[in-house]
């Protein structure tokens, strides 16, 4: 799982800087690199309730990643509440964030905070959870396929199924 997910934080973290390369004008840094003219970096968690990681994990493993890539990344939790992730939403925008990766509470939110962004030419990623009728530029998530193989694996073991060929009723 911890490999999976660095893996995961590392393939994000090069999606934020593809982002961050169409965010403006380019410059080169002394290493020759090509360095985006926005570094800036919002990141919208969706509650503490949910699941651990966007609390202890994906906090930690974000800003490691931001900080390796020479990113300033600004991570703001709404626990639970759509009012509050549009509210930061609104304020990463206007203090000038070039990328704005979200994770929404629900498709309407997720999909006004991506419109709101795409009118001030900021790059959304939808990341693990997609933004259904949004506008991300991007989708970040673990390999869904092999999420829903476990699942299915997983199920065909329950003593409630185990066995049978044909859906269960009732």
């Amino acid at each position: 799982m911890r490999t999976t997910f660095r893996l995961f934080a590392v393939t994000g973290a090069a999606v934020l800087m593809a982002g961050l390369a169409a965010c403006g004008s380019s410059s080169s840094g002394s290493s020759g690199n090509i360095r985006p003219a926005n570094t800036k970096v919002g990141v919208l968690l969706p509650d503490t309730a949910s699941s651990p990681r966007w609390v202890s994990a994906d906090p930690t493993e974000i800003n490691k990643q931001c900080k390796a890539y020479n990113l300033t990344c600004y991570i703001d939790n709404a626990n639970g509440s759509a009012t509050t992730q549009q509210s930061q939403a609104q304020a990463l925008i206007n203090s000038g964030v070039g990328v704005l990766l979200v994770v929404n509470l629900d498709p309407g939110s997720g999909k006004a905070i991506e419109s709101l962004a795409q009118q001030h030419n900021v790059v959304t990623i939808d990341y693990d959870r997609l933004t259904a009728g949004g506008t991300a530029s991007y989708y970040v998530s673990y390999d869904n396929v092999k999420v829903g193989v476990d699942q299915g694996t997983a199920l065909t073991q329950c003593p409630q199924v185990k066995g049978r060929s044909a859906p269960l009723t009732g």
